[in-house]
């Protein structure tokens, strides 16, 4: 990336305690509910979502792009588990 360049991610979170992860998979799939059935978010999303996904803390990935020389490292967006993140190289 060239000196200035800006970095956003956008991406899932994986919550900073047991609680809060629970909380934040129940809105998800209550969101979810609302096109699409139980029984699909059961054996295809969030199947899908344990193989596929790996999400980090949103506060280690924060800590990550500062340790790698990122600047003006912020949090754009959060909503439970969903998040937007950069900063300036």
């Amino acid at each position: 990336m060239k000196n200035n360049g800006v970095f956003y991610n956008a991406d899932i979170l994986l919550a900073s305690t047991d609680y809060l992860q629970t909380v934040n998979l129940k809105k998800w799939k209550d969101f979810m509910l609302q096109s699409v059935s139980k029984y699909e978010i059961e054996n295809k999303w969030i199947p899908t979502y344990e193989k596929e996904d790996k999400p980090a803390k949103l506060i280690n990935q924060l800590r990550w792009l500062q340790e790698i020389g990122f600047s003006a490292v912020d949090v754009i967006w959060k909503y439970y588990n969903f998040g937007v993140y950069g900063g300036i190289k």
